[in-house]
């Protein structure tokens, strides 16, 4: 993900300091350098307590292993928050 210079530049969205960010990257992408999406998991950082930055062996795609992952990875809020999964039922 390439990060918007009007995101960066602007004023900060208070409301994803508690928000859970995931943020994947193929190490192998020609279109947008992972360094990009360092940068971009930086600056989400700076709003949210809880980010995942993450490399994938791909290019510019979403591999069966980032699909995985994120699965793990939104099935672990039910697990850690319970209050989820009933507020969402």
């Amino acid at each position: 993900m390439k990060l918007p210079t009007f995101l960066e530049n602007g004023p900060k969205n208070l409301l994803l300091k508690s928000k859970r960010i995931f943020i994947g990257h193929g190490t192998k992408d020609p279109l947008i350098p992972v360094t990009e999406g360092e940068r971009t998991a930086k600056y989400f950082e700076s709003l949210s307590d809880d980010v995942t930055f993450q490399t994938f062996d791909v290019m510019h795609n979403v591999s069966e292993e980032e699909s995985e992952t994120i699965l793990e990875w939104f099935l672990k809020e039910e697990v850690d928050n319970p209050t989820v999964k009933k507020e969402n039922s």
